[in-house]
């Protein structure tokens, strides 16, 4: 049986992550892939809905709060990323990564 691991914080908390990129779907949606900390796992958000490209902070559609770390991430390791997902979703393989348009 799989394991659920939540990488939601407290309400108000933000969760830290590094070797972040912006990643969006077909629906469209965009998503935070990224390490998210104290973790090292390499992970994708619920769907972003708030950007705060000032403060490096994003807002999913669960109310969790993401705060940016460092610099972007790889692009080749978010599309493998999505190549990964996209075997269990064919709708993913048209996953565009947007960090520069948006964050950068």
């Amino acid at each position: 049986m799989s394991t659920v691991i939540s990488i939601r914080r407290p309400t108000g908390e933000a969760t830290l992550v590094k070797d972040w990129r912006l990643l969006k779907t077909q629906r469209p949606s965009l998503h935070l892939y990224g390490r998210f900390l104290p973790s090292t796992s390499y992970w994708a958000s619920p769907a972003i809905v708030r950007i705060d490209a000032a403060c490096r902070s994003l807002v999913a559609a669960n109310g969790a709060l993401y705060r940016l770390i460092g610099e972007p991430g790889s692009s080749e390791a978010a599309a493998e990323f999505v190549s990964l997902c996209s075997a269990f979703d064919k709708r993913l393989v048209s996953t565009r990564d947007v960090t520069l348009d948006v964050l950068c």
